[in-house]
């Protein structure tokens, strides 16, 4: 009777790993689906935290249904770093401008995850202004604490991309840059509202170019 125990025995641990690789493997399928796919990110040598922001947030297509992209943006060492990612059910609704806290590799700091979201923002206020140019047009756009400057030439061809944080005293926006291509224009702005029987225009105080 012995001899005939060890193939039984065989035959018992090899159902017990099939279906512990088979539990192992929808565990993971889960895990990535419930994360939109993202692999997660594991941080070895020496990490320090930083805190980003929502630079711009998108609904694309997932599955049968569309999920918030965030754009985001954090500064280590006076470098800035972007980065985007599909928002999860367990971070909620995302705003532009709401705050990231992020651990990084202190020697790469591209190598990052995030740890979680702060909701500084509980809706979206948008304004919008474009002047035109000889050839081309600029755009401006304010997203609750967030500006974006951007200069099309011919074409459509992108010749000025400003990021920047910005905040308001009486009829007065000031822009403090985050990121200028060409970098030549990366400096602290300044605009004002104006209101006439057109409507509100933007005035750029050093340009003098009026958005509407």
């Amino acid at each position: 009777m012995e001899p005939f125990l060890i193939p039984l025995l065989n035959m018992d641990l090899r159902r017990a790993l099939i279906t512990f690789l088979a539990l192992l493997f929808v565990l993971t399928a889960v895990y990535f689906v419930w994360n939109y796919f993202e692999t997660p990110t594991i941080i070895i040598g020496e990490r320090s935290e930083t805190t980003g922001k929502i630079k711009d947030i998108k609904f694309v297509l997932y599955g049968r249904g569309h999920v918030q992209r965030a754009d985001y943006f954090y500064i280590v060492d006076d470098s800035v770093y972007f980065d985007q990612i599909l928002v999860g059910p367990d971070y909620g609704k995302q705003h532009v401008g709401n705050r990231i806290v992020l651990e990084y590799d202190v020697n790469n700091p591209e190598r990052h995850k995030i740890v979680k979201f702060i909701p500084d923002f509980k809706e979206t206020v948008m304004m919008k202004g474009v002047t035109p140019k000889k050839v081309g047009y600029c755009e401006i756009i304010l997203t609750n604490d967030i500006v974006s400057i951007k200069d099309y030439g011919v074409k459509g061809r992108l010749e000025y991309d400003y990021l920047g944080y910005f905040y308001t005293v009486s009829d007065t926006i000031y822009v403090n840059p985050i990121k200028c291509t060409p970098e030549s224009g990366f400096e602290p702005k300044t605009f004002v509202y104006v209101e006439d029987n057109k409507g509100v225009s933007m005035i750029d105080i050093d340009t003098k170019k009026v958005f509407r």
